[in-house]
């Protein structure tokens, strides 16, 4: 069968959706690869399990509605605030997202890496890794 670094990657990120809770994920250099009708949102940066670098990924939309735009936006000033380490206004941005959308699971799951961050939780590595445990 197929071996090597990128079909483990694949399999991770494949994997991966499990733990992020979306549908489809890619790597955010498949995503800018796609054809420019199908819409994209950066979920982060995430550890993968036997991956050496983290990896960012994308979650794939079939839709490119204003409502997905708007989530798309929206999340992504979030996670542009978590990464950038103003984790309380990451966690106003996150919150504000849950008032319209209130089961996206990617928007939870960053703002409770927000809310660990404000709280002191401690986190070994860079908070801006996503490290998933599982594969």
């Amino acid at each position: 069968g197929p071996l090597g670094n990128t079909v483990n990657v694949a399999s991770r990120v494949q994997g991966a959706t499990k733990a992020v809770q979306v549908p489809l994920l890619v790597t955010l250099e498949t995503a800018q690869n796609l054809d420019i009708s199908i819409g994209y949102r950066k979920i982060g940066r995430v550890k993968l399990i036997n991956v050496s670098q983290p990896v960012t990924v994308c979650e794939v939309s079939d839709s490119e509605n204003e409502t997905w735009r708007r989530l798309k936006t929206n999340y992504e000033r979030g996670l542009q605030l978590f990464e950038a380490e103003s984790y309380e206004e990451a966690c106003d941005a996150l919150s504000t997202i849950l008032k319209e959308f209130p089961d996206d699971a990617p928007t939870k799951n960053l703002l409770a890496r927000a809310l660990d961050q404000v709280s002191g939780a401690k986190q070994t590595g860079d908070p801006g890794v996503w490290v998933l445990d599982s594969k």
